[in-house]
């Protein structure tokens, strides 16, 4: 048995499956840190997930892995719903954020300049603001956004009387008609996302969302061996030469 395998299973027996994925998590990063070193030539953590335990009690939201994301992303491409629920459902995808705070988001709470919105204090559970950076991709598409929506309030207002904005249950009737019921939800891509770029190695800061964003692109597209490799190193060289500094929250634009 694989030494790796073995000692996963061995944290298993105990009981203790946070601890086990933490682990995995652990070995990836080294594993990813040597090969940018030069000191081995694969990750031989990277498929310790399928055969990892899961706890029992908690059922996660639906959600995509990666190699499901190429005809996902085409098939949100190809959809026919309304344009500010695509653009929604994209918002949540690549910012990995809840869709409630997608669709309460307010032009005031949003610097395109600078590539980052601001979440207030009533849209989150613990009270202190938020800073989520905003990839290329999505600064593109919230620019078109503002062009015709730009006098509202909302970055997606509701086009009834009801409520100020579009209802979160509209990004998930969007992803059940382009073939995905029970397969993914707008809560649930936040699981892709945290998935994803814990077995890449990333940690949480802003290059990493905007490799996360290009790498949407190249699944999208269809991925060669040589992107995926190139995508590998960046996320390698990221983590060598990334040192943590003391930044001053900006404002909201």
């Amino acid at each position: 048995m694989d030494t790796l395998t073995a000692l996963q299973q061995k944290i298993e027996r105990k009981g203790t499956l946070d601890k086990s994925s933490k682990v995995r998590q652990a070995l990836n990063q080294i594993f990813r840190y040597a090969i940018a070193r030069g000191i081995c030539d694969s990750n031989s953590a990277a498929e310790l997930r399928y055969i990892a335990e899961t706890p029992e009690s908690k059922t996660p939201y639906p959600h995509l892995l990666e190699e499901e994301l190429p005809d996902f992303l085409r098939a949100l491409d190809f959809s026919t719903g309304r344009k500010q629920t695509i653009i929604a459902s994209k918002m949540c995808l690549l910012t990995a954020s809840h869709p409630g705070m997608v669709v309460k988001s307010e032009w005031t709470h949003v610097n395109l300049e600078l590539a980052f919105l601001v979440v207030p204090d009533r849209n989150m559970k613990i009270r202190k603001q938020h800073v989520v950076p905003l990839p290329s991709q999505l600064v593109e598409l919230l620019e078109e956004r503002k062009q015709m929506t730009g006098r509202s309030k909302h970055l997606f207002p509701s086009i009834g009387p009801k409520s100020p904005t579009m209802s979160t249950d509209s990004i998930n009737k969007m992803l059940r008609g382009i073939g995905y019921k029970g397969r993914l939800t707008g809560h649930g891509s936040r699981h892709t996302a945290s998935t994803l770029l814990h077995e890449h190695g990333w940690n949480p800061r802003r290059i990493m969302m905007q490799w996360y964003a290009d790498y949407f692109d190249a699944l999208r597209g269809g991925m060669s061996h040589e992107q995926k490799a190139a995508f590998q190193q960046r996320a390698a060289d990221a983590m060598l030469r990334y040192q943590p500094a003391e930044h001053t929250q900006p404002a909201a634009a």
